[in-house]
Formats: structure tokens, sequence, C-alpha cells
């Protein structure tokens, strides 16, 4: 089993090597993915789990949603919003 790893190991590097615009795009895609990816988990991780580095930080932002041509508004204070996005997957009791 090792070996056929090694044997497709080998066929593959060949293949990259006869094909190097191919190489060059694929490893290219690959890590602008994974940065992407990255740089997407560590921005929500830091907004959505941790408090935002000021004093009285769940006060700093209200979400307003209010209806063209009406008076009626909604709002939710933002940490009432992480704590709704945080139990959404939590079975309910």
């Amino acid at each position: 089993m090792f070996q056929e790893f090694l044997s497709d190991l080998k066929y593959g590097l060949r293949t990259f090597g006869k094909r190097p615009l191919f190489t060059i795009v694929a490893i290219g895609t690959l890590a602008i993915g994974i940065g992407a990816t990255t740089t997407m988990f560590s921005v929500m991780d830091r907004v959505l789990l941790h408090h935002l580095p000021f004093p009285r930080s769940t006060e700093l932002v209200t979400i307003w949603k209010s209806q063209p041509g009406s008076s009626w508004t909604a709002g939710l204070r933002w940490n009432e919003f992480l704590a709704g996005i945080r139990n959404w997957n939590s079975p309910a009791t």
C-alpha cells in the first residue's frame, strides 16, 4: 500500500513537472482558497466569539430594521444578537 502511494506521488510530481502552468494555477488556487478561508474564520471568530477591545463593547452596535414609508422600527442590541446566534444551534429545553 505504501509502495502504491509512492508510485502515485512520483507520477503526480512528474505530471506537475511536465505542465508548469497548471502547477502554478493549482498551487495558486489552493493558496488563495486556504488564505481566504483562514481569514474569514479568524474574523468571524474574533467578532462573534470575543468581545471587542472597547469598554462596554456589547453596547457599541445596535441593529435596526425599519419599514419604508412607515414609522415602524425594531432594534436589537449587539449582545442580544450574539446571544441569539450562540443559542441558535443549541437544543431546545
